[in-house]
């Protein structure tokens, strides 16, 4: 199919710039212009390798969802380098709110056959690639998970973003055109038995506070590093946040440069919590 076949030249042509340039362009203001004219008239679905830290992986992607910037490692490429820096062979790990799987599959070559990642990613068409995408690359140790993950355990209700079905907005709703089973991290811990947990990503469209109010026992028991997405509260006191805080956790912003302390107010971004020694 030659929408196919564009899109991989696109992918070839991108992944030939070295990957700091790449990450550079992806941040210059034309780079969201540059997108949709690429976009235009592409449709479908396709297989492609990846690079970078994914070098060796390959990934079914939807060419008009913004998944070009998987395929060409520009994709929150500081979380990616700070996942790296942390995890090791052997560790136990969640994705919540995996999606079509990015993070899962870097977590997977990280913690290796001897470890463990739990992906939770409730709506059914994005579940059914992110299940494809590790039967692409092999990755048995990595656990897909039809489950919303909340504060209560059962069956909720969520609205999906109308007219993409991998949509990356998905949130928790009455009377949404969804229902899906919910479970908490404690509960989940629980039945499935788990002995440690090493990390937990969390990115869940704004909901991140019930997420963490349902990992009390496994902060006591675990002490896991939490990478969260904080959505915009308008400099008011973000509950996730104080909740880590709380639990005994440090507070640090992830963003292009580094990791610098940040208080309960961030008003969004990815947030590192660390258990103070």
């Amino acid at each position: 199919m030659w929408t196919e076949r564009v899109f991989r030249v696109l992918i070839w042509l991108g992944q030939c710039v070295p990957s700091s340039l790449r990450v550079a362009l992806m941040r210059m203001p034309a780079a969201a212009w540059m997108r949709r004219l690429s976009q235009i008239h592409l449709v479908g679905s396709v297989v492609v390798p990846l690079c970078g830290l994914m070098t060796g992986y390959r990934m079914l992607l939807d060419v008009r969802a913004g998944h070009r910037r998987y395929a060409l490692g520009t994709y929150e490429p500081e979380v990616a380098a700070l996942i790296q820096s942390m995890l090791k062979g052997g560790e136990t790990v969640m994705d919540v709110g995996a999606n079509i799987g990015y993070f899962t599959l870097l977590m997977a070559r990280l913690v290796g056959p001897g470890g463990r990642v739990i992906a939770f990613e409730p709506i059914p068409t994005v579940y059914s690639v992110l299940c494809e995408n590790l039967r692409l690359n092999d990755l048995h140790w990595a656990h897909p998970e039809r489950k919303a993950v909340t504060g209560q355990n059962g069956e909720i209700q969520m609205q999906t973003e109308a007219g993409n079905p991998l949509s990356f907005t998905a949130r928790v709703a009455e009377g949404g055109d969804l229902f899906v089973t919910a479970v908490s991290i404690d509960r989940y811990v629980e039945v499935a038995g788990l002995t440690r947990l090493d990390l937990v990503k969390i990115d869940v469209e704004g909901a991140e506070d019930v997420v963490i109010r349902g990992m009390a026992k496994s902060f006591l028991r675990f002490r896991p590093v939490v990478l969260v997405e904080i959505h915009a509260n308008n400099g008011h006191q973000s509950e996730a946040l104080e909740l880590l805080k709380v639990a005994g956790y440090e507070l640090m912003c992830v963003d292009s440069t580094g990791l610098t302390a940040c208080d309960t107010r961030a008003c969004g971004g990815r947030v590192m919590a660390q258990w103070r020694s």
